[in-house]
């Protein structure tokens, strides 16, 4: 009861401190999170601010596990006792969508630009995950408008998306809810002399600005292994063109 109650204090002082579970389905363990003690009244509001870490505790618990990785949005899944390969499957099941898992549904944008013109780009974003991206944990994440070449082989122009902010794209509190819509949209101006006229690629990426490093999304129109992801073709023209 002592821990628990430090735990609650501590909890109640500051909203960047999450919470770890060390056995997570162990069913003499399961009332911490369902009885009516103040520590799971907390976890609506936990986080979303800070990670909660369960560990598994054996094959017998994996069904319970997943029921609590759901009801506490948790970040990330610990091995803890470990579980038989016969469970694989439903381990790897679980881990699934844990943590953020960000999916670009829509994106809007004019098939022919002019260089030194500014056009607009419009994105819709949301996160399958359990949780979202949590600043305090060295991710600095950004949205990136990418143009590359014909053979998808170089990065010809690159430009961070100032108006999208990762870590505000939560998933729903009901986890078997459609996760809400991010809507974005920036403005682009691609200069004279950083690229040459001619139709690219258009891709997209999240980059953790802190590693230099792109993660990987939900969508499946991946390039190789760089977590750029393509979206369609696009004209740079240095001609006067109606947009």
């Amino acid at each position: 009861a002592g821990i628990r109650q430090n735990h609650y204090y501590v909890l109640t002082k500051r909203s960047d401190i999450g919470l770890r579970q060390d056995c997570a389905g162990n069913p003499d363990q399961a009332p911490s999170y369902t009885d009516s003690n103040k520590l799971p009244a907390l976890i609506p509001k936990i986080w979303k601010t800070a990670p909660i870490i369960l560990g598994l505790c054996g094959d017998e618990a994996l069904t319970l596990a997943a029921t609590q990785i759901k009801s506490t949005h948790a970040s990330f899944l610990l091995e803890g006792k470990g579980w038989s390969s016969t469970y694989r499957s439903t381990v790897e099941q679980l881990v699934r969508n844990i943590g953020y898992r960000l999916y670009l549904k829509a994106v809007d944008y004019p098939n022919t630009v002019k260089l030194d013109n500014s056009f607009s780009i419009r994105m819709e974003w949301q996160n399958y995950g359990t949780a979202p991206v949590y600043n305090n944990l060295g991710k600095n994440l950004h949205v990136y408008f990418i143009l590359l070449s014909r053979d998808y082989s170089n990065t010809v122009y690159s430009q961070r998306i100032e108006s999208g902010r990762p870590t505000e794209w939560l998933p729903d509190d009901n986890l078997d809810n459609t996760p809400a819509i991010n809507s974005l949209k920036e403005k682009i101006v691609i200069k004279s002399g950083s690229v040459s006229a001619g139709t690219y690629n258009l891709a997209v990426s999240i980059r953790n600005d802190a590693t230099g490093q792109s993660i990987q999304l939900a969508n499946e129109n991946r390039i190789n292994s760089s977590n750029i992801y393509f979206i369609g073709k696009i004209t740079v023209t240095s001609e006067v063109t109606d947009l």
